[in-house]
């Protein structure tokens, strides 16, 4: 909800920090375990790769697995949930990424 709410509302073609509020955010430690921007670093690639670790574990929580681009043994929709996102979102982020 927050990425689409912020994709509707920035001017701009790029989302950035600016456009977006996160329920929790990262500090202290957890900030500073973010690779620094340099040699091939590629911004969409690394939040594709956050991406698919936020739904990879909350599949895991909800008692499912991700095998061959799906999720088994768990309800799309709580997961969905859990992340603060549509069900559609997970399969276009699971197509996406296999």
């Amino acid at each position: 909800k927050t990425v689409e709410q912020a994709a509707m509302l920035t001017s701009s073609t790029l989302i950035d920090s600016d456009d977006i509020s996160f329920r929790r955010t990262l500090t202290g430690e957890g900030l500073s375990s973010l690779p620094d921007p340099v040699g091939d670093f590629v911004l969409p690639e690394f939040v594709s790769s956050v991406r698919r670790e936020m739904i990879e574990r909350a599949v895991k929580l909800e008692g499912g697995r991700i095998e061959g681009g799906r999720m088994i043994g768990c309800n799309q929709k709580a997961v969905a949930d859990r992340l603060g996102i549509k069900p559609q979102a997970i399969n276009q982020e699971l197509k996406k990424t296999m």
